[in-house]
């Protein structure tokens, strides 16, 4: 028989040895993330997944032909934004080798895998409406 439950922080450590999630817990705030387990009967994990807010900046760019501190100002920006709201970290999708590099230059750290956005319905008995496009 098995079992789901949400895992308490103090578990995390030891329950998720040897899961996809064991390389990122030390990065998880435990008042903005949950984690689900399913366990045998055992106790011993047959699937996890976390649940997490998280801090995105999207469509950072500078056009080509301006000059000036623009980097600077979005910078400033983006740090004020993340202040705000009380992340100390941003992901940032990356299109581009130059904003990979700025990205890099500011120790930043791929992250493995690829993302998605999963379209959820609203209840569990509505007809699935139409999907948003999203384009990337």
């Amino acid at each position: 028989m098995l079992l789901r439950r949400w895992l308490p922080a103090a578990e995390w450590p030891t329950k998720l040895k040897g899961t996809t999630l064991e390389p990122v817990v030390p990065l998880f705030d435990p008042k903005t993330t949950r984690i689900v387990v399913v366990e045998d009967e055992t106790g011993r994990v047959c699937g996890c997944v976390s649940f997490y807010t998280l801090f995105h900046a999207d469509g950072l760019e500078k056009m080509a032909e301006q000059n000036g501190p623009v980097w600077r100002l979005l910078f400033e920006a983006l740090h004020e934004a993340a202040r705000d709201a009380g992340s100390q970290v941003v992901v940032a999708g990356v299109v581009s080798e130059v904003m990979r590099s700025i990205v890099v230059r500011l120790d930043g750290e791929r992250i493995p895998g690829e993302q998605y956005v999963i379209p959820l319905p609203c209840g569990p008995f509505e007809a699935k409406k139409e999907r948003t496009q999203w384009h990337g």
